[in-house]
């Protein structure tokens, strides 16, 4: 049961839809996912790299005082706090000649600090009595792994977004296709079950589906099914004319005052009428079928025989004699008149009459 619904479900268009949308949807949407990669990560690096520089802007003042002072602790206090920052790998302090403090989280991979050294970031530090005077400056070298997790927590989040959007538009694409063609093909599908065409059953257009497509669909149906009555009602007619003709037919050959039968190139008979059994002194209860012609107490067996094949050979020509047959009930010999033709196929027909 599951197995037939499994594949009565697949044969629908409601599966052929579902696989048409999902399959066209997920390179669609992994195109998508792809751009909101590559977008969020530019934009993460243009927000990061502007938030570092206001934490510089904020701590500016404080390392230019440092700086003009060489005071390697105030220095240390500066590079504690904005290493407390999650966006910050590594932060130098330097004066003109040395540098006055320094740090790095953890022990980072070449691969890592190449990444950092791309984006670092650069600020001079002036004289806080002096702002044409450079003193210092700070290097500030941004932790790679933090873009990373931002970026995949922005394209985790648009992404959700857009299997989400996909998932609603293939559930109102299913229910839209199932109230708008599903259930009226469906109904169509019932009717037509049921429908007596004979008896002049026919399909309705569904409501509001007038000159589309499935009201074309049930117009044509609905002239097949004329069609087809027009011709079981020809056929019946004909039938009727074939049964009165056959009829006729059986009475002409079962009435005729001569013999008439079909043989094959053996003299089998396969069809005989009654005059043709009295002819042949036969009893009316002989089975034609068992009967052979050339088995009878002809007085020259051959002449019958060579008669049938020169008609067959022949194709169509036209072959008769007067054969001579056993006696009569006075002992006088009888004589039949024998006429076969070809009627194909290793066929012929005859006529035998008693000429005595």
């Amino acid at each position: 049961m599951i197995a037939k619904l499994i594949r009565t479900w697949r044969s629908s268009i409601i599966y052929l839809a579902v696989i048409a949308v999902v399959g066209s949807g997920i390179p669609v949407g992994l195109l998508f996912t792809g751009v909101t990669v590559f977008s969020a990560n530019n934009r993460t690096q243009e927000q990061s790299a502007a938030r570092l520089s206001e934490l510089l802007d904020t701590v500016e003042s404080t390392v230019s005082v440092a700086c003009f002072a060489q005071d390697r602790g105030l220095a240390k206090e500066v590079v504690r706090g904005l290493m407390n920052n999650s966006g910050v790998l590594g932060i130098q302090i330097r004066t003109n000649n040395e540098e006055l403090a320094g740090a790095v989280h953890g022990l980072p991979s070449d691969t890592i600090l190449e990444r950092s050294r791309k984006y670092r970031l650069i600020r001079k530090v002036s004289s806080p009595f002096n702002p044409g005077e450079v003193v210092g400056e700070i290097i500030l070298d941004p932790d790679p792994s933090a873009y990373d997790q931002l970026v995949r927590e922005e394209a985790r989040f648009f992404a959700l977004l857009l299997w989400l959007q996909l998932s609603v538009v293939v559930v109102t694409i299913v229910i839209v296709m199932i109230r708008l063609i599903a259930r009226p093909i469906k109904g169509m599908s019932d009717r037509l079950h049921s429908m007596d065409a004979a008896n002049g059953d026919r399909l309705d257009v569904p409501r509001g589906y007038e000159g589309s497509e499935l009201g074309r669909l049930v117009e044509d149906i609905n002239g097949m099914a004329d069609q087809l009555v027009t011709s079981l009602n020809d056929e019946r007619e004909i039938r009727q004319l074939h049964a009165i003709e056959e009829k006729k037919y059986r009475a002409i050959f079962d009435n005729a005052e001569t013999g008439i039968f079909l043989a094959d190139r053996e003299g089998r008979v396969s069809s005989g009428n009654p005059t043709l059994m009295r002819l042949l002194r036969l009893p009316p209860s002989t089975d034609v079928a068992s009967l052979c012609l050339t088995s009878l107490p002809w007085a020259d067996r051959g002449q019958l025989d060579r008669l049938i094949v020169e008609a067959v050979d022949g194709t169509g020509l036209q072959r008769d004699a007067d054969l001579e047959f056993d006696e009569d009930a006075r002992g006088i010999r009888r004589w039949l008149n024998v006429t076969v033709s070809a009627i194909g196929n290793g066929m012929v027909q005859g006529i035998v009459s008693d000429v005595t």
